[in-house]
């Protein structure tokens, strides 16, 4: 049975009933270590029996009732890992010692595999007291089971758990400004927890928000902040972050704790809004705080000066600040004096005149800067300034001379007028000032200069030299100097030029000059401004003229009269100068004579200007002159000038320009001629100017035309004449001038005739080639004759008729490649140049014999003769023509005489046709067409559509060729042959699983395809005679009966096992025989085997049979408690295949069974056993074919086994004696004389044997026969003692004992003696009482530790008293013990144990029912501000000395670092 005595219960039964029932021994100590997400370190301590080193070990391995596999290890092999499991999975692991295939009962352990990790943790939303997580969960198969443990750092309690399945989660009460890392462990639902976090979170909380946001002190650039800063845990390490919001966004950071600040750099005169943020040591900004605006100070302006002074006006100026809102800034003006005064400008204003003053006053002037909002920048620096005094009247002038002019003017009627000096400025030639004595009326001013205007000003001066308005102006001239050095230049008969020397005056340039001419009547003419010459027009030709000039001033102030000058003009030129006769050599010219008073005394002078000036002289009164001796072709310009009887000229006349006429030309010829072109050559003259000459072609047919040459050309082409026309030269010598020559001897000559065009080659046969052309359109075309030119042929030419456009050669050879030009040729035989040439090739002879070689699906193979006469016969090739379906063109290698066409269809039916080519690609004529037709394609696929075990249906797939409506199919099998235009068939009467093979062929013309080939079996018939039973737990046996087929010794069989409840394919196999074991099974499942019959590829109707394995035995059974009406049996579940568990109770009399279905039970209680009775306990499971749930309860007890198809495991059984009954109701009676006392009670249920009454321990009469009650006298003892008495129910070899019962002997003789003995005592005892009170008072905690020496009944013993103590309790398997064990059971049940119930201290309890009192439990230090962490499964027990009790811990207790050093650290203390 294996019994253990499980968490150190006593009374367990020893295994001598053991060795009835043979088994393979278990391993102890199984432990699951080294636990990973996929592996599971499975170690255990083998047997130590002689046949260990043969033992293998079978490790079923499964999941939630689920099998997973089978492991099995080497002989004595102590340890396997178990791997590629799945991640946060709980398995269970049972280990069986395997001896010649003898397993031993399982032992069991569960481990759940560590969990995955969670991935790609992040924070999200962010407060100042929370902060969201976020992650995806591991994809493990239980991860809608997980919980996730967050770690916190710097944080109590340092985690939390969330809820199961989730993926994010927001932790809360966390502190602002505070950095925390935060880790995600994933936790099972049986709290095993993932390996360490490789990804952390570190957030920092908000921190909190400043306070009493104000502005302190505030310059141009400059404010100052200050603020209450948050009272968070760190803010000593806070800086913080101040947003600038105008002009433009800007930021400043304090120093850490600042709670002010100077923001610097600032533009003056701008509206700032100011936001502070607290801003954490790693840059944690708060929300911002409330805003605080202010206005820094407008900048003062600058550069301030006063501009326009009146006598009651003073304008001011300044340079206004460069700050950014300048333009809205006005400006207040504080004037200090007679009194203050305060005047405010427009925005923007750069100036500002104050009115209202009084004259010579001194007024002082501040300015400052006002903002929008009214913020005045500091003062500017001052300015002082005085108004200015009334200015003079009435101001004149009086005598001026060359250098002098006198002032007069009236004086102001001011307050200090007697005090008044008077500034005169003289602006011209530069500004003079001159200051007159106080009070003067007048001024004369000297030393100026002459002919200048000059402008005068003046001023009233105060005595401090202020000076007022200017005056009206008064402007004056003083007089001009004279010219010098008159004199006269330029004279023709109508004008004189005189010139000067200007005076050297100041303004000289601006003065112009009066001339006065004396003859024939006065008359007078001014200059421009500074002319130092002028031309008088309008006088007349001989005149005698005198000359007078003065200057004159811009306002026509004139000087003094200059020297006088006398001059005469010339007389008037010749007129209508030209030219008349002209000759190589001479040219004669002619003029009208001037209308003058002396023309009659005129003599000419002619000027000829090439190749050399010369000149020639007429006689008087002369009109015209002939010049000879010149040279021809030479350009001369004529001028003629009127000469006085003094020799004075006149001007010259116009000039007049003309040519001697040139050389002609000599020995004048033709040289190249075209159609339109003649090229004609001569001799040029050997004049002076040849090398301009250009030459003057005159052609004379078909109408007269004139060509001109490029200059000092010896040749020229005539173009543009027409073909085949006789023509006329001349040439004529032509100046650059276009003077001509006599005209050069005349040449003729004819132009060529033009080329035919549009050659074609005509009508082509293997021996005529006709060809065709255009004539040429020329005038004489009508009578011209053409010559043919030919290649290749004799004669090589031949000439058509007069007017012919065509012309055919005859007599050529097939196949021959020829090349024919035409040249024009006119009736005197001139040929024109040769037309473009044209090629022509005869046809070649065409093959014979064409016929059908041979065919396939897409191909034809074709052949012919070749033709046998043509001399290029070697280099055909033949274009074969395919018609019908997809027509084509295929071309041949040379000379060949066959040919294959591919790329047909299958089953079409083509017509062909092959022409010769030659190798320039000319074709024969068409030989006659030919027809075939491809074969047809065979069908492509077949496929079986139904077969029994007597016939077989299969269609096939029809060709995809163009014909296949037409197709016929033939079907061939077993010597049959049948013809069918579908696509399918059927064959019947048929042997089961007998082999058929099918022949198919398409069918069109006569033609046949390839044979396509389908073989098939028929259906065999299914076993029958199904049978089978279990063999053990995990193997089953079948067997069946084979068909009466004809191949029946050939079938194979195919055997599937199901699973009945999953309905999940578990195994199959193959088999020639008719029975099989299948092994592998789990235990306790219903299995569907399911048979087909096989042969080749095809199966039979199936044959099925339910089959039930055994199921496995109880695991780990054991017995925890035996009362006397009691048994407590404790069990393992096998892992799945159960239906329940049958426990049967049998003695002598009867037997009861109880039947157990709730899997979730592992332990119960036999009761109403009878005490003292020996009982045969039978236990084992079943499983029934039947899955419907009794709905009776869980628990049933039933005379007879489940119905139905049903399995058993293996039964354990063991026989147990149940406890004795106590005697109850024990009353003592006293015995007169004290030396006995009379023991009562009730006697116990069930059996027993005898009853013994204890007295002190010792043993009195035993009492074999007790129906109701008992009486038992004890003697021996001593008067006024009391005595602990127990009495013992015995059922061999079974004890037990009543609690102690305190009885007392008669004391009446004793008592008096006593009394005064124990009024002694007691006032002893009272005092020691006192001392030792008062001394625990003192150290009394507040909570005391209870007293549980007063719960109990035992009494102290003594040292020598401890051996009997201990054989007694001893005896009967240790029964006294176990006795005084199950008595302790209830003591401190009712005691506080919260603390060790918490759900965080839960594994770190060894067992569930061993807990620390939270009165009395070991406390550790607390870590991290961890309330909890103080917790370890510890007790204070009250002993001699403080001593602490720990249970040992598991070995996947979860204990932090620090529970582990505090758990090494106690020490004991008094």
């Amino acid at each position: 049975f294996g019994l253990q005595c499980a968490n150190g219960f006593f009374g367990c039964q020893s295994s001598a009933h053991q060795n009835d029932i043979p088994f393979t021994p278990e391993v102890t100590q199984l432990k699951a270590t080294d636990v990973t997400s996929t592996s599971v370190l499975l170690t255990w301590t083998v047997p130590t029996d002689t046949n260990a080193p043969n033992y293998t070990y079978v490790i079923k391995v499964s999941t939630n009732t689920i099998f997973v596999e089978n492991i099995t290890t080497g002989a004595n092999a102590n340890n396997t890992s178990v791997i590629s499991l799945k991640a946060g999975v709980i398995y269970d692991f049972n280990v069986y010692t395997n001896y010649s295939n003898t397993l031993s009962t399982a032992v069991s352990i569960s481990a759940t595999t560590i969990p995955s990790l969670v991935t790609n943790l992040n924070s999200g939303s962010i407060t100042n007291t929370s902060v969201t997580l976020s992650w995806i969960t591991p994809s493990d198969q239980n991860n809608a089971t997980y919980k996730y443990v967050i770690t916190i750092s710097n944080h109590s309690p340092p985690n939390v758990t969330t809820g199961a399945g989730v993926n994010n989660y927001t932790i809360t009460s966390l502190k602002p400004g505070v950095n925390y890392t935060f880790a995600v462990i994933t936790e099972t639902i049986n709290s095993v927890l993932s390996d360490t976090p490789v990804l952390v979170v570190t957030a920092t909380t908000l921190p909190s928000q400043i306070s009493n946001l104000k502005t302190g002190t505030i310059t141009t650039t400059n404010v100052t902040l200050s603020w209450d800063t948050p009272n968070d845990q760190n803010n000593a390490t806070y800086t913080y972050e101040i947003t600038v919001s105008n002009p433009s966004p800007g930021t400043y950071t304090t120093a850490p704790g600042a709670k002010s600040y100077t923001i610097t750099g600032l533009k003056p005169g701008v509206i700032y809004t100011f936001t502070v943020r607290t801003k954490t040591s790693n840059s944690v900004l708060s929300a911002a705080s409330a805003t605080v605006t202010d206005t820094t100070l407008p900048s003062p302006v600058t550069n301030l000066k006063t501009e326009t002074i009146t006598t009651t006006n003073v304008t001011l100026s300044w340079d206004t600040p460069n700050d950014q809102n300048n333009a809205t800034y006005t400006y207040e003006i504080t004037v200090s004096n007679p009194s203050p005064g305060t005047y405010t400008t427009a925005p923007g204003a750069k100036s500002y005149t104050i009115t209202g003053l009084k004259p010579g006053v001194i007024y002082t002037f501040i300015v400052r800067t006002k903002t929008s909002n009214s913020v005045l920048s500091a003062a500017s620096a001052t300015v002082t300034d005085t108004t200015l005094p009334s200015p003079v009247t009435n101001l004149k002038t009086g005598t001026i001379t060359t250098t002098n002019v006198t002032l007069s003017w009236d004086t102001p009627n001011d307050q200090n007028n007697a005090t008044y000096t008077y500034e005169i400025t003289v602006s011209n030639p530069s500004p003079g000032t001159y200051t007159t004595a106080p009070g003067a009326k007048s001024y004369p001013i000297t030393g100026l200069k002459p002919g200048v205007d000059y402008t005068f000003i003046v001023r009233t001066k105060t005595s401090n030299s202020v000076l007022s308005a200017a005056s009206a102006t008064v402007t004056d001239t003083t007089l001009p100097s004279p010219v010098t050095n008159l004199k006269t230049g330029t004279i023709t008969t109508t004008n004189v030029t005189l010139s000067w020397d200007t005076p050297n005056d100041q303004n000289n340039a601006t003065y112009t000059y009066e001339i006065t001419v004396s003859n024939p009547s006065p008359a007078t003419y001014t200059t421009a401004p500074g002319a130092k010459s002028y031309t008088i027009t309008g006088l007349k030709p001989g005149v005698d003229y005198t000359f007078i000039v003065r200057t004159k001033t811009s306002n026509s102030v004139l000087s003094a009269a200059s020297a006088t000058v006398t001059e005469t003009t010339l007389p008037s030129p010749v007129t209508n100068l030209k030219t008349g006769t002209i000759t190589t050599t001479n040219v004669t010219l002619s003029w009208d004579t001037p209308n003058d008073q002396n023309n009659a005394t005129y003599i000419y002078e002619i000027t000829v200007s090439n190749p050399s000036p010369a000149t020639y002289t007429t006689a008087p009164g002369a009109k015209s002159y002939t010049i000879t001796g010149l040279k021809p072709g030479v350009i001369y310009t004529f001028t003629v000038r009127t000469k006085t009887s003094n020799s004075v000229l006149s001007a010259a006349s116009a000039t007049v320009t003309d040519t001697t006429l040139p050389s002609p030309v000599t020995n004048l010829k033709t040289g190249t001629i075209t159609t339109t072109e003649v090229t004609l050559s001569w001799d040029t003259p050997n004049d002076q100017n040849n090398a301009t000459y250009t030459y003057e072609i005159t052609v004379s047919n078909p109408s007269p035309g004139t060509h001109t040459t490029a200059p000092g050309a010896k040749s020229y082409t005539v173009t543009g004449l027409k073909p085949g026309v006789i023509y006329t030269f001349i040439v004529r010598t032509k100046t650059s001038n276009s003077v001509l020559s006599a005209a050069s001897a005349t040449v003729t000559e004819t132009t060529l005739p033009s080329r035919v065009t549009g050659l074609t080659i005509g009508t082509i046969t293997t021996t005529n080639v006709t060809l065709s052309w255009n004539l040429p359109d020329d005038q004489n075309n009508a009578t011209y004759r053409y010559v043919i030119i030919i290649s290749n042929h004799s004669p090589e030419n031949v000439t058509s008729g007069a007017g012919a456009n065509s012309y055919t050669f005859t007599d050529l050879k097939p196949g021959e490649n020829y090349t024919f030009a035409v040249q024009t040729q006119t009736i005197n035989s001139v040929l024109s140049a040769a037309s473009e040439p044209a090629t022509a090739t005869t046809k070649p002879s065409p093959v014979s014999g064409l016929a059908i070689a041979s065919r396939t699906t897409n191909t034809v193979t074709l052949t012919w003769n070749t033709p046998t006469n043509d001399s290029n016969k070697a280099t055909y090739t033949y274009v074969i023509i395919v018609l019908i379906h997809n027509p084509g063109t295929f071309t041949t290698a040379e000379n060949a005489n066959s040919y294959t066409i591919p790329g047909l269809n299958p089953g079409v039916n083509y017509s062909f046709t092959v022409y010769t080519q030659t190798i320039n690609l000319v074709q024969s004529i068409a030989n006659a067409f030919i027809n075939g037709t491809t074969i047809p394609s065979r069908v492509p696929s077949i496929e079986l559509v139904n077969r029994s075990n007597s016939s077989i249906t299969f269609m096939w797939t029809t060709p995809s060729d163009v014909r296949v409506k037409e197709y016929k199919y033939n079907v061939f099998y077993t010597g049959i042959e049948i013809l069918t235009i579908n696509n399918n068939f059927s064959a019947s009467d048929l042997q089961p699983g007998s082999q058929y093979t099918f022949n198919v062929t398409s069918e069109i013309d006569s033609l046949k395809s390839a044979i396509s080939t389908f073989t098939v079996y028929t259906i065999p018939n299914q076993p029958g005679n199904l049978g089978g039973g279990s063999v053990s737990t995990s193997s089953i046996n079948v067997s069946w009966q084979a068909p009466n087929d004809p191949n029946a010794n050939s079938y194979e069989y195919n055997v599937t096992w199901i699973e009945g409840v999953s309905q999940n394919t578990t195994g199959n196999d193959n088999t020639y025989n008719t029975s099989m074991v299948i092994q592998g099974l789990q235990a306790g499942y219903q299995y569907g085997v399911i048979i087909h019959s096989m042969i080749g590829d095809v199966s039979s109707e199936p044959s099925t049979i339910y089959l039930l394995t055994d199921p496995n035995i109880i695991k780990s059974p054991e017995i925890g408690n035996i009362t006397n009406s009691s048994v407590i049996f404790r069990w393992t579940w096998p892992e799945s295949g159960v239906t329940g568990m049958e426990i049967k109770s049998t003695t002598a009399n009867a037997a009861t069974i109880e039947i157990i279905t709730d899997r979730s039970i592992t332990e119960y209680e036999m009761t109403n056993l009878t005490p003292g009775n020996f009982y045969e306990f039978t236990l084992r499971s079943y499983k029934n074919s039947d899955t419907d749930v009794l709905s009776s309860g869980r628990i049933h007890r039933r005379e007879a086994a489940p119905t139905g198809r049903t399995t058993y495991s293996e039964p354990v059984t063991r026989t147990i004696q149940i406890l004795p009954a106590h005697v109850t109701n024990i009353k003592c009676s006293k015995v007169g004389g004290g030396y006995a006392i009379i023991v009562h009670f009730d006697c116990p249920k069930g059996n027993f044997t005898e009853l013994n009454v204890l007295v002190n321990g010792g043993t009195s009469d035993a009492l074999t026969n007790c129906s109701d009650s008992g009486d038992v006298t004890v003697r021996s003892l001593q008067p006024a003692n009391g005595y602990d008495v127990q009495v013992q129910t015995v059922a061999y070899p079974l004890k037990v004992l009543t609690i102690i019962h305190r009885c007392s002997t008669d004391n009446v003789g004793v008592i008096v003696g006593a009394i005064f003995g124990v009024l002694l005592f007691l006032l002893l005892v009272g005092l020691i009482a006192f001392f030792i009170l008062r001394k625990r008072r003192s150290k009394k905690t507040e909570m005391e530790i209870p007293d549980v020496k007063k719960q109990r009944r035992f009494r102290t013993l003594s040292k020598e008293q401890f051996a009997d103590y201990f054989q007694q309790q001893h005896a009967n398997s240790d029964f006294g013990f176990a006795e005084e064990y199950q008595e302790l059971g209830s003591v401190g049940t009712k005691q506080l144990k919260r603390e060790a119930e918490l759900p965080d201290n839960r594994s770190k309890n060894r067992f569930t029912n061993v807990l620390p009192y939270d009165h009395s439990r070991v406390k550790l230090d607390s870590t991290g501000g961890n309330e909890i962490s103080d917790y370890i499964n510890a007790n204070y027990m009250p002993v001699s000395k403080n001593m602490v009790e720990t249970p040992s811990f598991l070995p996947n207790t979860h204990l932090t670092t620090h529970d582990t050093y505090m758990k090494c650290t106690f020490h004991f203390f008094s």
